[in-house]
């Protein structure tokens, strides 16, 4: 959505088999956006995203990653769409593989490869911030 960040900074805590519990990450880009992500497996949280910009601010319905919907505030104009989800957020992903598959693709135009491995790559840079040893 932003492009590729020109900095990544993160911290947490790790368990004692070096797992990360917690943690946030902030991610800068030359536009000037800001992003920042947390995440946590020891305490209660309701799985919210958003995005906000000068225009108005998009909040996907929690749980993010199996939404069934989202909504856009602009000034004072408020919109909701809602969509039907299959299973618990990652049927979607799994049927989009099935599909690229059967038509012999290898890659999807939805999330082509070079995106994925951009992603994995702050990923891994997180998680060495935070110490995490690669297996």
């Amino acid at each position: 959505m932003l492009g590729e960040p020109t900095n990544i900074v993160a911290t947490g805590v790790l368990s004692d088999q070096g797992i990360d519990l917690n943690g946030g990450a902030t991610l800068t880009y030359e536009s000037g956006a800001v992003a920042n992500l947390s995440w946590n497996q020891v305490a209660w949280s309701d799985n919210r995203a958003s995005v906000a910009g000068d225009l108005g601010l998009i909040e996907v319905h929690p749980r993010f990653h199996e939404t069934t919907g989202f909504t856009i505030s602009c000034g004072e104009s408020v919109e909701t769409f809602e969509e039907t989800v299959t299973g618990r957020g990652y049927a979607h992903e799994i049927i989009e593989v099935a599909d690229c598959l059967r038509a012999g693709a290898t890659e999807s135009a939805l999330l082509p490869l070079d995106e994925s491995l951009a992603i994995m790559k702050h990923l891994d840079e997180i998680l060495r911030q935070l110490g995490v040893e690669p297996r």
